[in-house]
């Protein structure tokens, strides 16, 4: 159960970006929360089934984080703004490793019907938004950044 709402709030950490951003709400809500969460579910996976994790496209994560450090090198940037790039994208492979590898059929069920829910609750807040601030890209699209 308790996964079950982690898997619910990492979602709508990622679907209500824009209002907290809208509502001047800190960032590290969803800076910190999403790859919080998605290390957090990760490591619980990884200590139920260590031997029996699939790693789909792992090669590409690998070409990934290769080309962000060779750009990294080549272009300057500093240690901050990479390892911050690197943890926002690489845990949200992780968090897709916790989907591949989820037993259980309710827990992805349950996922899928959320995310559904929220990705029908952009419409009404597009028109709220619209009628509260008016043509405006500030905030988002919906709830969404």
């Amino acid at each position: 159960m308790l996964r079950l709402i982690l898997h619910y709030i990492y979602w709508a950490l990622v679907f209500f970006t824009g209002i907290i951003q809208l509502l001047n709400l800190s960032s590290g809500f969803y800076k910190l929360g999403i790859p919080l969460i998605s290390g957090v579910l990760f490591a619980h996976c990884y200590i139920n089934k260590s031997s029996r994790l699939h790693y789909p496209f792992w090669g590409w994560i690998l070409a990934f984080v290769s080309v962000a450090i060779l750009s990294y090198q080549l272009n300057g940037i500093d240690t901050f703004s990479l390892t911050y790039f690197l943890v926002y994208t690489t845990f949200s492979y992780l968090y897709f490793v916790v989907l591949v590898n989820e037993t259980s059929p309710l827990v992805i069920t349950r996922i899928v019907q959320y995310v559904k829910i929220l990705v029908l609750i952009q419409i009404p807040a597009v028109i709220v938004k619209y009628l509260l601030i008016g043509q405006s890209e500030h905030g988002g699209i919906g709830t969404l950044s």
